[in-house]
């Protein structure tokens, strides 16, 4: 295990800020991850994990030591596919689509790695990780032992876990598991997918819609650093919802659950902020739910036009927005 002092995070982190790790350790086995909590613990440092970093925001270097996933090995048996947490997610689509392995078709071209999916509990196109999750092996920094993890103690929600919460500071996730389906159910209700996907469409067929329609929707973050959507679509009662539609009646909105969910993109366009800056830091023109670094932003860039977008959108709707990805530290 290697530890490599003041870092720059900038190759890792996908909106390319330049924070900078205190120590850095890139786990390739499990034993690296063990070593390496275990190194935290005994000197009292916190432990910041992180793995294709797109899908969080550094507020600031991070003190103490930061353990990167970089875990590689992935395999099917049957229709389990079975991932390290440092494969690229979207070479594990790529992998099941090929294998005739039926399920994640619609996660296609989500950036990152696999380990970060469970975390986020990843969904695009009417599909989430949870449709097809069938447990994980992890780190359990307090039992100091490596454990399996089911559906059930995942506590998964709407781009949400317990590894984003009350689990957040407990395990460090090595490895996933996916049940995968040997019939074709094509999921292709969102706008755009049956058109590209055409009359009979097969896994391959619309995992190329996908990938077509995301790459005409969101920002390349090699060539514009971004870490995709950055905001979450807020969720608001029938009640609500009603009275919203008495004043905005070209509101987009769909049924979640018992709820309504709107479009954050919408609201966000609506309050004037599509193509808004601050700094080094600016609302993607392509898409209005994605934040962008034109070059040269900052921590402090991001923060406040985070804020001034939560605040336009609350005096313009009276709705809150709530960032997607993490932040660390």
């Amino acid at each position: 295990m290697e530890i490599r002092g003041d870092v720059s995070l900038a190759p890792f982190n996908t909106l390319g800020l330049d924070v900078r790790a205190r120590r850095l350790v890139t786990a390739v086995s499990r034993e690296d991850v063990r070593d390496a909590a275990r190194l935290a613990r005994a000197e009292g440092w916190p432990l910041h994990v992180i793995g294709g970093g797109s899908n969080i925001v550094l507020t600031g270097d991070l003190p103490g030591l930061t353990l990167r996933l970089a875990l590689r090995g992935r395999s099917l048996g049957g229709q389990m596919i079975t991932a390290a947490a440092g494969e690229d997610w979207d070479s594990l689509v790529d992998f099941s689509v090929s294998a005739g392995a039926c399920g994640l078709e619609n996660l296609s071209a989500i950036p990152g790695t696999v380990g970060a999916a469970p975390v986020q509990n990843i969904g695009a196109y009417g599909v989430q990780l949870s449709d097809c999750f069938e447990g994980l092996q992890a780190y359990d920094r307090e039992t100091d032992r490596f454990v399996r993890l089911g559906p059930g103690e995942c506590g998964f929600g709407y781009r949400d876990s317990v590894f984003k919460s009350s689990a957040r500071a407990r395990f460090v996730i090595c490895e996933v598991t996916l049940r995968m389906s040997a019939t074709f159910r094509a999921v292709i209700a969102y706008p755009g997918v049956a058109e590209r996907a055409g009359r009979n469409p097969t896994p391959e067929a619309v995992r190329r819609a996908i990938i077509a329609i995301r790459r005409e929707k969101l920002p390349d973050p090699v060539r514009c650093p971004n870490v995709g959507s950055f905001f979450k679509n807020p969720v608001v009662s029938t009640a609500r919802l009603t009275a919203l539609h008495e004043r905005y009646p070209s509101m987009p909105a769909w049924p979640e659950g018992d709820a309504h969910k709107l479009a954050a993109a919408w609201l966000i366009e609506q309050a004037g902020c599509k193509g808004a800056g601050c700094g080094g830091a600016a609302v993607s023109d392509l898409h209005a739910l994605v934040i962008v670094n034109r070059g040269n932003a900052t921590p402090a860039d991001i923060a406040r036009l985070t804020a001034e977008i939560q605040a336009r959108v609350r005096e313009n709707f009276g709705v809150g927005l709530e960032v997607e990805p993490d932040r660390l530290p």
